[in-house]
C-alpha cells in the first residue's frame, strides 16, 4: 500500500411484538445470481436487524497494512480496504491524513452502489453511526426530551422511537441498528449506558456512556450545522453531540451529522378480503443511517486537528479541510459531488469515476502528484443480497438449511463469486474472490415470533416464524485472493468457513472454523467460538500443517462464566446486550494461551491466587492480567 509522506513545509432488552417481519429488498443484477443458481435459491430480500452484529468493526477488522490496503475479518468473512493516499508527519501523535475505506463485503442495494463521497468507497474519518426511522431521524423513547440522543435521562430510553407508519409491521429492533463508535482505521465499538461499573475519568463528565475498549462518552448540546431551510435539515440536526475521550487521553467533539445512506424497506399486512380469506398488502418505511463526525480532535498537551465541512444534515458528509495546531493542511475539492482533488502544499492527488450516475458509479483510479496510480477496473459491491432463513421460517423447519456445508475451496471445490480488482502503483495486481456463505451461531435460544406472511409458494397468504434472536443465515464472505504482476509468480490463497449453527439444547457449544490455504501449501485452521452469550467472537485454537503433518496448535482460554473474579464483567447496559450485543457489553478477558510446537509447550497463564482464599484470577477491574506466569515443559 502507497503512502506519501510529505515535510510541513512543501502535506454502535429486545421487547418482541408479534409482527410484521421487515425486509429490505434488493434487486439482484443477472450475473451474480446467475453464478450462484445452480448451488442456491436466494430470496432477493436481506434482513436489516442483524446488520450492525454482521459489521461489528472489532470483528470483521483483522489485517490492516496488506499492500492492497485489504482487512479481512477470518471468523465473518469480511473484505475491507482501508488506505492512506496522504500522510503528513507533525510534531505530535495526531494524525493529518486522508484515508478512504470500503466495505466489498456490502452487497449491492436496491438502487445500486452507495453514493458517498468517493462514490463507493467512503472518505475514512471517526464518525458515531446509527439507523433510525426516517420521520423521526436520531431520537430517543423519552417522551420529554425525544432529541437529548446523549444526555438520556434514564437508560430504559435509549432505543429508538416505533415507526411513525405501521409500527407492528416495523418493531423498533428490525430497523434500528444502535450508536456506535468508528475510527478510520476500521476499528470501533459500542456505545453502552454507563451504569457506574467501570471507574469513570475523574476530570469532564458526565459521562453518559462509555465502550468496551473504555473510551468515556459525555454530551455536546447542538450539532453544529443544526437548523435548515427544510424540515428534514431541521429534524435530522436537532439531536446533541458526543465528547470521547479516549484511553490516552485524546478528546473528540463528534457535533457535524451527515446522511449515510437511506434504504427503503418493505413489509406486508394481512388484509381480510371475504370468505375466510386473507389477501397481502405491501408497507414502506424509509431507514436512514446518520453519522456524527468531528468538528476537533484534541491531545492531552493541547494540541489539535480541526476538520471543516459544508454539507447540509440532511445531505452525505463534505470535508473540506484538515489542518492541525502545528500547521499542517489537507484541502480536499469536489466536483458533481465527489471528491476530484486532494491537494497539500501543491501536490495533487486526482480521483477518477468509473460510472457517471451516482447510483452504479465507482472509484476507478486514485493519481498520485508523480502520476503513478492505484487502479480499481470494476465495481466493487457483489449484486447480491444475503438473507438470514430460508422460506418457511427457521423456527418451523431449522434443520432446513442448519446443516448446510460451504463449499471448501482450500479442498479444490469450485466456488462461484464476483471478482473485485487492485492494481496498485508498481503494477502488481489482487483479485479479491467475494462469494456467498452460510454462517450462524450455536446455543441461541429458541425465542419465535409470527413475523409475516409470504405468498412466494402457495400463493395465499402464509404464517412466516422466526426466531426472535439472530440464529444464522447467508452473508457475503472473501473465498479467494490472487496476487500477481509483472516479475511475480502467482501467489493464491483460498479460504474456507464452516459454521455449527442450532438452538439450545440441541446444539450447545458451537464454533466456527475458517481454514486457509496458503500460496506454499501450508493451511491454517482457526476455530472461534459461536456460543451464544459464551463465547462468542473469541478465538479459541490456531492450527497450520503442511502434507497433513501438524506443525503447531495454539489453544486459548477465556472467563466466560461468573466466577469469584466477577468475569465476564458488564461494562454498563444495552438493550441489545441479551440478544446480539453481548460481546460489547460484557469484558471476557483471556486466561491461557498454550502453544505446542517442535515437541515443546509454551504457556502463558494468568494465575488463580490473587484473592485471601487463592481462588480468584490475577485480573484488574479493567480486566487487564495483575499477574502472569510463563512456562514451558515437553509436548504430551
Amino acid at each position: 500500500m502507497q503512502s506519501e509522506i510529505i515535510s510541513p513545509t512543501g502535506r454502535r432488552s429486545i421487547k418482541i411484538t408479534p409482527a410484521v417481519f421487515v425486509w429490505s429488498f434488493f434487486l439482484a443484477q443477472s450475473l451474480f445470481a446467475q453464478a450462484f443458481a445452480q448451488t442456491y435459491s436466494f430470496p432477493t430480500k436481506v434482513d436489516l436487524r442483524y446488520q450492525t452484529l454482521r459489521e461489528d468493526p472489532k470483528r470483521n477488522l483483522a489485517t490492516p497494512g496488506n499492500e492492497f490496503g485489504d482487512q479481512h475479518g477470518l471468523e465473518s468473512g469480511a473484505l475491507n480496504f482501508n488506505v492512506v493516499d496522504v500522510s503528513i508527519p507533525g510534531n505530535n501523535g495526531l494524525d493529518v491524513e486522508f484515508r478512504r475505506a470500503l466495505k466489498a463485503t456490502e452487497p449491492r442495494g436496491r438502487y445500486g452502489n452507495p453514493n458517498m463521497a468517493l462514490a463507493d468507497w467512503e472518505i475514512a474519518l471517526p464518525r458515531i453511526e446509527a439507523s433510525y426511522d426516517e420521520q423521526t431521524g436520531w431520537a430517543t423513547t423519552d417522551p420529554a426530551r425525544p432529541t437529548k440522543n446523549c444526555s438520556i435521562a434514564n437508560k430504559n430510553y435509549i432505543a429508538s422511537p416505533p415507526a411513525v407508519w405501521y409500527p407492528d409491521s416495523f418493531p423498533v429492533h428490525a430497523f434500528w441498528n444502535a450508536p456506535k463508535l468508528h475510527f478510520p482505521d476500521g476499528s470501533g465499538q459500542l456505545l453502552v449506558y454507563n451504569e457506574s461499573a467501570m471507574p469513570a475519568p475523574s476530570t469532564g463528565g458526565p459521562y453518559f456512556w462509555l465502550t468496551a475498549g473504555l473510551d468515556y462518552v459525555s454530551c455536546l448540546p447542538s450539532l453544529k450545522n443544526a437548523g435548515g431551510a427544510t424540515a428534514e435539515e431541521q429534524k435530522y440536526g436537532r439531536s446533541e453531540g458526543y465528547q470521547v475521550v479516549r484511553p490516552d487521553g485524546t478528546k473528540y467533539f463528534f457535533d457535524w451529522i451527515a446522511l449515510q445512506k437511506k434504504t427503503e424497506s418493505f413489509s406486508s399486512i394481512s388484509v381480510y378480503s371475504g370468505g375466510g380469506m386473507n389477501t397481502v398488502s405491501p408497507v414502506f418505511m424509509n431507514q436512514v443511517t446518520l453519522a456524527i463526525y468531528p468538528t476537533r480532535i484534541e491531545d492531552r498537551f493541547g494540541n489539535w486537528v480541526s476538520y471543516t465541512y459544508s454539507n447540509k444534515s440532511n445531505e452525505k458528509i463534505h470535508l473540506d479541510k484538515i489542518e492541525a495546531s502545528d500547521g499542517r493542511r489537507i484541502d480536499i475539492a469536489y466536483a458533481n459531488e465527489r471528491v476530484d482533488t486532494v491537494s497539500v502544499n501543491g501536490r495533487v492527488w486526482s480521483y477518477v469515476y468509473g460510472n457517471p450516475y451516482p447510483s452504479d458509479g465507482w472509484l476507478s483510479e486514485v493519481r498520485n502528484p508523480d502520476q503513478s496510480k492505484w487502479v480499481y477496473p470494476n465495481t466493487s459491491h457483489p449484486a447480491f443480497a444475503p438473507v438470514i432463513d430460508r422460506l418457511h421460517g427457521s423456527c418451523s423447519l431449522p434443520g432446513n438449511w442448519t446443516g448446510t456445508q460451504n463449499p471448501d475451496a482450500t479442498a479444490g471445490a469450485s466456488v462461484a463469486g464476483t471478482i473485485y480488482r487492485v492494481i496498485s502503483p508498481s503494477g502488481a495486481q489482487a483479485d479479491f474472490k467475494i462469494s456467498a456463505v452460510m454462517l450462524g451461531r450455536s446455543r441461541v435460544h429458541r425465542q419465535c415470533y409470527v413475523s409475516g406472511w409470504t405468498t412466494e409458494v402457495t400463493g395465499y397468504a402464509t404464517n412466516i416464524i422466526e426466531p426472535a434472536i439472530y440464529l444464522g443465515g447467508w452473508t457475503l464472505a472473501m473465498t479467494e485472493k490472487k496476487v500477481s504482476g509483472p516479475g511475480l509468480s502467482d501467489r493464491v490463497w483460498k479460504y474456507h468457513y464452516q459454521s455449527d449453527i442450532g438452538f439450545a439444547p440441541e446444539l450447545m457449544d458451537g464454533t466456527v472454523r475458517v481454514k486457509v490455504l496458503n500460496p506454499e501449501g501450508s493451511i491454517d485452521t482457526y476455530s472461534y467460538g459461536n456460543a451464544y452469550k459464551v463465547n462468542e467472537g473469541l478465538l479459541l485454537k490456531v492450527s497450520r500443517s503442511s502434507s497433513g503433518a501438524i506443525q503447531r496448535t495454539q489453544e486459548s482460554t477465556y472467563l466466560v462464566d461468573a466466577g469469584s473474579a466477577a468475569f465476564p464483567k458488564r461494562i454498563g447496559y444495552h438493550p441489545y446486550s441479551d440478544s446480539n450485543e453481548y460481546s460489547s457489553v460484557f469484558l471476557r478477558p483471556k486466561k491461557s494461551e498454550a502453544t505446542i510446537q517442535d515437541g515443546q509447550k509454551f504457556l502463558w497463564e494468568v494465575p488463580s491466587t490473587c484473592d485471601v482464599s487463592a481462588a480468584a484470577p490475577c485480573f484488574d477491574t479493567y480486566g487487564r492480567p495483575t499477574k502472569v506466569v510463563k512456562s514451558s515443559s515437553p509436548a504430551p
